[in-house]
């Protein structure tokens, strides 16, 4: 099950916010060619600032609709594991009972070439005795 870290560091944060981080250095930057006063500078901050925060929130929904659907996914997989299980427990029973069908038609089978051939011998017996004056 998934759980979302708690101030933890994660692949996924950094992944989705290194380029957020990047953007922002690179926006603060002294380097900047154009000479802005500190009051313009502050505005392109927070509105760098509120990309951020948008594109940050944009990620956490994203999150968690990709944990919703995992969460559904391995839900759904338990249960298909449920089915085949079950699935496999009766293909074993009904092999059992096969073979068990099977040994009584061989035991029929073996009596019944028994008593055709006890029918024969009555049967050869009646034709001797009815040549027989």
């Amino acid at each position: 099950m998934l759980r979302p870290d708690k101030g933890r560091f994660s692949p996924l944060k950094a992944a989705c916010f290194a380029p957020l981080l990047a953007g922002l250095i690179l926006l603060s930057s002294p380097f900047s060619l154009d000479a802005a006063t500190p009051e313009e500078e502050l505005v392109r901050l927070r509105k760098a600032l509120a990309v951020s925060t948008e594109r940050q929130n944009e990620i956490s929904s994203r999150l968690q609709l990709l944990t919703g659907e995992i969460k559904a996914l391995k839900e759904k997989s338990v249960r298909v594991a449920q089915r085949l299980t079950r699935i496999d427990r009766s293909l074993l029973e009904t092999e059992e009972r096969l073979a068990d069908i099977q040994q009584v038609e061989k035991q029929t089978l073996t009596t019944l070439a028994e008593q055709n051939k006890g029918l024969a011998d009555t049967l050869s017996a009646l034709l001797q005795l009815s040549r027989q004056p």
